[in-house]
């Protein structure tokens, strides 16, 4: 069972080359890459990237713990580590398949437990259609028994996550 918070963010080693640009790898998620004119570019397409990668890998059935941690992992000489978390979607859908993995559920279980048909809860797991209302990530909460959502923002797209899913 997986303790504490789970914190949805990736290493990536952002490496400037000699062209002037930024290339971006994430060393744990084979061919993931991509590069950025400016490091703020960079930060940027590597969010996009990371969130496309997990979406299509989440579509085929697997899902990358987010184990390894900046200081885990070298910097190169002209470049730094960093982590990057993937779009909002993407988080819930991979938080909620970590959370079910750890504990042996099928969606078939984990639905029947929420309370959901497994089409509800199977679009909790696809990036491009998770959108629970505040009432099911309550249910999903206690499900799970750890907050995921936050309660800073003044609308509901800024309180999705609290800090122990995105940043």
């Amino acid at each position: 069972m997986m303790e504490g918070k789970v914190k949805i963010e990736y290493s990536a080693v952002f490496t400037r080359e000699e062209n002037g640009l930024y290339s971006v790898e994430f060393p744990n998620l084979p061919g993931c890459v991509t590069d950025g004119e400016s490091r703020a570019d960079a930060v940027s397409n590597a969010q996009e990237a990371l969130s496309g990668w997990l979406a299509s890998h989440l579509v085929r059935g697997r899902v990358f713990d987010p184990s390894d941690t900046p200081e885990s992992i070298r910097a190169p000489r002209n470049g730094f580590v960093r982590s990057i978390a993937p779009s909002r979607r993407t988080a819930l859908a991979v938080w909620m398949r970590l959370h079910r993995s750890a504990r042996g559920w099928s969606q078939i279980e984990a639905a029947r437990r929420l309370g959901v048909s497994r089409q509800t809860y199977r679009r909790f797991e696809d990036p491009d259609a998770a959108n629970p209302g505040p009432a099911m990530i309550e249910g999903i909460e206690d499900l799970y028994q750890e907050t995921m959502l936050s309660v800073q923002g003044k609308d509901h797209a800024d309180r999705i996550f609290r800090r122990g899913i995105v940043g």
